[in-house]
């Protein structure tokens, strides 16, 4: 959950920044945009994580008790 905060913060953050980069007559689709790609991507790079530490924790226990 505070990691899902913390993604939502940074995502803000980045449209933030690119709605103030970009201030043409698009800027507003683009920060909808921007926003539902970093939700996305946050999702699977949450779930990378999450596998990579798995798989790391599964392989040191498997070579720890064999």
């Amino acid at each position: 959950m505070i990691s899902f905060c913390l993604f939502l913060l940074l995502s803000s953050v980045l449209c933030l920044l690119v709605f103030f980069r970009f201030r043409v007559f698009f800027s507003i689709f683009s920060f909808i945009f921007f926003c539902m790609l970093f939700y996305l991507f946050s999702y699977f790079l949450f779930f990378f994580v999450f596998c990579i530490f798995f798989f790391c924790l599964f392989f040191f226990s498997f070579f720890y008790f064999f």
